[in-house]
């Protein structure tokens, strides 16, 4: 029993000598929405500052992070385990570099589930130097106006969800349930889709996306379309067509994410005042890993959500490969390659490239003997000449990355090539007809001016 409590008084003295300028009843959990304003008083050189995020344990020991690359660095090593974080505050990136700047004494936290992430510019890296990191938690108006950079809308440090309540309406009996959709669920991962849904055509779009979805993943995925105008009559809707499986439909003041307050939206959101679709997709534990606005390629997400299925939060920091595009084929001509990466984190370290090409009869004329080293800066490749037989070009590439590697699908693209074009007599004979003709309007010409000045009358 001593030593239990001696460990005990060990581990808050170290949480405490983590977080020497914060106390702990100053910083929001997951179950509160509102932020909050720690003052950097008394502050000196000497003294650390304060944190851009702070993590919060399920042990309730609490870790603070200079940066987000440096929470990633820890949570994609494993030092923090993403299955013990409870929730994340964080400190959108405006107001911290302020701080940063000394043109702030304090930092505003608020609920990481609210913020979106971009990556600064290599350009907005030397404007924000002294930010040791590239990732920047922004708010939904700066993440659509990418006022830092590109979106970033793949990483383990939004925090989590204890339950997310959702009220449906059973026409049967005339009763409403409430019921928790994270809870003795099926599904290993959740598409949340918030749209403004008026008319009909709109949840048709969103219904036939997530068909698309659903027909990849069976089960391991369960789709819920909520409207923001709390007013689509979804019953209406119902009456005449039915729903794919593991689909449900509710307005957003039917959704509760925090105990005594309907609606989730503004959960997710700074502003909540955006007319685009917000996609947001979550584990069966609650831990959100991937939020933006806009319907993203479902072949895309298809990718990302395989790779999660398999490898969970670890799956997060690799890049995978969207495509391997052959650009403009021409048989006889140089050809180019590109390999499109998606989100991920750390340094792209290699990359390699194999191509095949065949015939009209799909006979395989070349093919590379081993993967072709690319620069991962440029992430492009030329073939100096595709053989003049070359119908199909075949390509397909791997990434390795800090965290991992990623081998692509091979991708086929056919190869355009110039028909000899059958000349008919009457072309063969045209010029020498266009020719005569000139020669003779030209003759005509000169016998006139000759006969109008240089003929001597007698």
């Amino acid at each position: 029993m001593r030593s239990e409590l001696l460990r005990t008084l060990i581990l808050i003295l170290l949480v405490l000598n983590a977080v020497p300028m914060i106390r702990i009843n100053e910083t929001i959990v997951v179950d509160s929405d509102k932020g909050v304003s720690i003052l950097a008083s008394n502050k000196t050189d000497n003294v650390t500052r304060l944190p851009i995020a702070i993590i919060s344990l399920e042990n309730g020991s609490l870790i603070n992070c200079s940066s987000v690359d440096e929470a990633l660095r820890q949570i994609y090593s494993g030092i923090i385990p993403a299955n013990a974080i409870r929730s994340v505050n964080i400190s959108l990136f405006g107001n911290y570099y302020e701080y940063l700047s000394n043109e702030s004494s304090s930092v505003e936290y608020t609920c990481a589930l609210k913020v979106f992430f971009q990556k600064l510019t290599p350009e907005l890296s030397k404007v924000y130097s002294n930010y040791s990191g590239q990732i920047v938690p922004v708010s939904d108006k700066e993440y659509l106006n990418l006022v830092y950079g590109s979106y970033f809308p793949r990483i383990a440090l939004y925090g989590r969800i204890s339950y997310f309540n959702i009220t449906t309406f059973d026409p049967s009996n005339n009763t409403t349930l409430i019921r928790n959709i994270l809870e003795g669920a099926d599904s290993r991962i959740f598409l949340l889709i918030y749209a403004r849904i008026e008319v009909d055509e709109t949840l048709d779009i969103i219904l036939n996306y997530a068909q698309s979805l659903i027909e990849r993943f069976k089960s391991d995925i369960h789709t819920l379309v909520i409207d923001t105008t709390n007013s689509f009559n979804i019953s209406k809707y119902l009456s005449n067509k039915t729903l794919p499986k593991n689909v449900s439909i509710v307005w957003d003041n039917q959704t509760i994410v925090l105990a005594g307050k309907n609606g989730s939206l503004e959960i997710f959101t700074v502003n909540s005042t955006n007319a685009e679709p917000l996609i947001i997709l979550l584990d069966s534990s609650g831990l959100v890993w991937f939020k933006t606005y806009g319907i993203v390629p479902s072949t895309e997400l298809m990718i990302y959500i395989s790779m999660y299925l398999e490898k969970g939060v670890f799956s997060l920091p690799i890049y995978p490969i969207l495509a391997v595009v052959a650009k403009d084929p021409y048989a006889g001509k140089p050809c180019k390659v590109y390999v499109i990466p998606g989100t991920g984190f750390g340094n792209i370290t290699e990359v390699k490239l194999s191509y095949a090409l065949l015939d009209s009869e799909n006979k395989t004329i070349y093919r590379t003997s081993k993967p072709i080293s690319i620069s991962p800066i440029s992430l492009s490749y030329t073939i100096e000449s595709l053989d003049n037989r070359t119908r199909w070009i075949l390509v397909n590439a791997t990434i390795f990355s800090t965290y991992g590697s990623y081998s692509s699908e091979i991708f086929a693209y056919r190869v355009m090539y110039k028909e000899e074009k059958e000349v008919s007599p009457i072309e063969l004979v045209a010029p020498i007809i266009y020719a005569i003709i000139s020669l003779v309007v030209i003759f005509g010409i000169a016998l006139r001016v000759y006969r109008k000045y240089f003929k001597i009358k007698k």
